[in-house]
């Protein structure tokens, strides 16, 4: 149990370094991307979702669901899509807040392209907070791999079936290597 403790308090320390260090590298004005991955797919959650049920406060978890890779790929400039869309259930009978919870290896040698992690409903990105930007995918045109993490909300997603999906973003094209994806379902 001990060695359990020890590992996840090792991840938990090994990520917010990875997002403190991201937020070093870009200061405080990252790129501003387009906020639509998908126009033709209802409201711009800027607009709705992720913007009108308290975040804050007490939530019952209703469902999570779970999913990881482990099998490198490159991801395209812009935003590339990192796992195919989950199907999630909000019971109702009032609105659902869905929590996103992300981690992702990136490698690549090309230098000032900047990545960050984007989840979307229903095709429509989140912004509750923004996409986290974790800095550059590499300074100085040595290959290495580095590893990022996000943390998202989207609230007022209306009773009934939704999609939620994991975008990357990158300027220039990303190596994906490991990721691990977990959304999770509340009721109010």
């Amino acid at each position: 149990m001990r060695k359990k403790s020890f590992s996840l308090v090792l991840l938990m320390l090994l990520m917010a370094t990875a997002i403190s260090l991201g937020a070093q590298e870009l200061g405080q004005n990252g790129p501003n991307p387009s906020p639509q991955v998908q126009p033709s797919f209802g409201a711009s959650p800027r607009n709705g979702v992720g913007n009108n049920i308290q975040i804050g406060g007490s939530h019952t978890l209703y469902a999570t669901y779970a999913k990881y890779n482990n099998t490198v790929t490159f991801k395209p400039s812009g935003y590339a899509q990192l796992d195919d869309a989950t199907t999630v259930t909000c019971p109702g009978p009032s609105s659902c807040l869905i929590e996103f919870d992300q981690f992702v290896e990136v490698g690549g040698s090309g230098s000032d392209n900047p990545w960050a992690i984007w989840s979307a409903v229903d095709g429509n990105l989140v912004s509750e907070p923004d996409g986290p930007w974790q800095g550059y995918v590499n300074f100085g045109g040595n290959y290495f791999w580095k590893t990022g993490s996000g943390f998202q909300f989207a609230g007022g997603v209306s009773p009934g079936q939704h999609t939620v999906q994991t975008y990357v973003y990158s300027q220039d094209g990303v190596e994906v290597g490991i990721w691990a994806l977990k959304y999770q379902v509340y009721q109010p």
